[in-house]
Order: C-alpha cells, then sequence, then structure tokens
C-alpha cells in the first residue's frame, strides 16, 4: 500500500484497452512507441484522441493465464518530482480473481495512457498491503479536519455519544457499515472490502460504494477520508 509523501502526487492517467485476451506471458511495462503497443496487444486498440508518443506512454498490466472471470485494474501511478527518484513512478495494480466456473483459460491485462516518465516500479496490491490495525470495529467519525480527513477510534475505546455511526472491517473481506437507525438503535449494512494504492474500495450491499483512503492507522486510532469510488477502464 503507497503512502503518500512530499516528493510524490499521483499521475493522471485514462485507461485505453482491457480484456481477458491479452499476452499469453505475464508482463508489466512500459510502452513508448506505436510499435511497442501494436507488438504487446498483436494490434494496436482503437484510442481516442490518438496517442501522441511524443508526450505520452502506455503502462500496461497482463497477468498470464489465469481462471475464466479474472481481471487486473492498474489503480494508480504515484510520480516522484524529487529526490533521487525524481521522474520514475510507482505503479500500483490489483488482481481480482475470477470463479473459473466455465473452465475457460483466459488473459486479462490492462492498459492506460498518460503523460511521459522515466522508470516504471510495479506493485501488486492486495489483504497482505493492509495494515492489520485496520482490522476492528471502529466509531466515528469523532471528529473531521477541515481536509476531510476524519478520526475513528475503537468502539470500546469511544467516548459515549448518541451517535453509533461507525464501521467494522474484518481479515476476510467482511465490511459492516453501522448508521445511526431512526430510533436509538445502530443500523448495520453488510459488505465487502477489496484493497487499494491508499486503502480500501468498499461495496455495501444496499449497492452503495466508497473508497476508504488511509491517512494513519494504529490499534488507537484511524484517520482516514471517505471518497467516492471512481469508475475506470
Amino acid at each position: 500500500m503507497n503512502v503518500e509523501t512530499p516528493d510524490t502526487e499521483p499521475l493522471e492517467f485514462t485507461g485505453v484497452a482491457r480484456g481477458d485476451n491479452g499476452p499469453r506471458e505475464a508482463v508489466a511495462t512500459v510502452l513508448r512507441d506505436a510499435d511497442a503497443y501494436a507488438e504487446l496487444l498483436e494490434g494496436e486498440p482503437p484510442t481516442d484522441p490518438p496517442i501522441d508518443w511524443a508526450t505520452e506512454v502506455v503502462t500496461a498490466v497482463a497477468l498470464g493465464a489465469r481462471p475464466s472471470g479474472t481481471v487486473v485494474r492498474i489503480e494508480e501511478i504515484r510520480f516522484y518530482h524529487l529526490g533521487i527518484r525524481g521522474g520514475t513512478v510507482d505503479v500500483m495494480y490489483r488482481e481480482v480473481p475470477g470463479n473459473g466456473d466455465d473452465d475457460r483459460v483466459t488473459y486479462p491485462y490492462h492498459a492506460v495512457r498518460s503523460s511521459s516518465f522515466g522508470h516504471a516500479f510495479f506493485h501488486p496490491i492486495g489483504v497482505d498491503d493492509v495494515p492489520s490495525a485496520l482490522f476492528r470495529d471502529w466509531r466515528g467519525p469523532i471528529r473531521t479536519d477541515n481536509d476531510g480527513v476524519g478520526t475513528y477510534l475503537p468502539r470500546e475505546d469511544a467516548p459515549l455519544s448518541r451517535s453509533v455511526a461507525g464501521f467494522s472491517v474484518e481479515e476476510d473481506g467482511a465490511f459492516t457499515a453501522v448508521h445511526d437507525g431512526p430510533a436509538d438503535g445502530p443500523v448495520s449494512v453488510p459488505g465487502r472490502w477489496q484493497a487499494t494504492a491508499d486503502g480500501l474500495s468498499v461495496a455495501l450491499d444496499d449497492g452503495r460504494a466508497f473508497r476508504l483512503d488511509l491517512v494513519s492507522v494504529d490499534e488507537q486510532e484511524l484517520r482516514a477520508r471517505v471518497g467516492e469510488e471512481p469508475s475506470s477502464c
């Protein structure tokens, strides 16, 4: 899981190609001209507007053979603009396993375009990237800063309050949102979480989805920002 520093900033990117019939061998690479792009994907996919190879690159991740339903998604590209790594990027991507019910073998891949940069370091995101201190029942936000960062406390340690709002995060992927009910009792909505570059992507059973971007967490306090779940190509 990436931690933002003063030397880095997110690099904007746009999806250009995604599917389950990509390269037969696993690869994570940066493509810097049309020939390399066409060779990797066996024919350049249409892009609108066309890629300006003088100022842009295509970053691609292919997983190789996987069960049907498996997808890969580039979650974030973080650009280093200062320090010894100035001009390079970290690329965070996530594999979502398929169920393989139809016994097909697929070759999932994801390619995105962005402004040009130097060397890229690729990092898979998974449950092992989530701090273990996050797996507990949190109440809050107890307070929210001007930048939208909320502070949450373990439910058993939170001060007495009329509000019971908060959430719990389980290591097996379960997520439960807790809201204040119309009476005095809580309303719980179950869901699931997946790891992202900066925290969790949460999908609740009632159809709502959001991101929980972590600022800091330990056994005494969680600081996080709740945001909308972005769409992606």
